[in-house]
């Protein structure tokens, strides 16, 4: 028998400062509509059975918004948006199985079979915070550089319209939310399609 491991992403030299952005991004009463919309647009694009758009705090990936996937919350070591952070160039996985850092990742040992990922980090206000992704549980070999694209202009809208809210936040002086509220927050406003 084979034993297979999984490589948890490093954290980013910048982690102190995402931190922040992410504390304040969580407190923000975010419009899930429009991302709601951005995420199933791209599983359409890519014609994967799921999408997210995830936020990654110290331990913990939030899922802010997805289509299919029924988790809200996993762990940070778990998750591969953890990889795509750490650039600023999305993350293509087309096989997991055969990639040493997600082979014996639990997300594609278990139940949902994942081995195809894409993401695009979420950089707001000079932090990647989280990402736009597409996840599938078979692998895809054919990803065009058109779909990358496409994916890249979602994420970029995101990006926008993020920190459009973040300024009205800032400019208004509206503290952010605690903890359980984030929490509650984060866990309510997932969509599962």
């Amino acid at each position: 028998m084979t034993t297979r491991f999984f490589s948890p992403a490093p954290y980013p030299a910048d982690e102190a400062r995402r931190q922040h952005v992410v504390q304040m991004l969580v407190g923000q009463n975010l419009s899930t509509f429009e991302i709601q919309v951005a995420v199933d647009r791209a599983a359409d694009i890519f014609g994967t059975r799921y999408a997210a758009m995830t936020i990654l705090d110290h331990d913990r990936q939030w899922i802010a918004v997805s289509k299919g996937l029924k988790v809200s919350v996993m762990s940070r070591a778990a998750a591969f948006c953890g990889h795509t952070i750490l650039s600023t160039d999305p993350l293509v996985v087309q096989d997991t199985t055969a990639d040493e850092r997600f082979a014996g990742n639990p997300l594609v040992l278990g139940s949902t079979n994942i081995q195809f990922y894409a993401g695009v980090p979420l950089v707001i206000l000079g932090a990647a915070v989280g990402a736009l992704c597409v996840l599938h549980d078979s692998a895809i070999d054919d990803v065009r550089t058109s779909q990358i694209d496409e994916l890249k202009t979602l994420a970029g809208n995101l990006v926008h319209n993020l920190e459009a809210e973040l300024g009205q936040s800032r400019s208004a002086g509206r503290p952010p939310s605690n903890v359980s509220q984030i929490t509650s927050r984060l866990s309510n406003g997932n969509q599962d399609a």
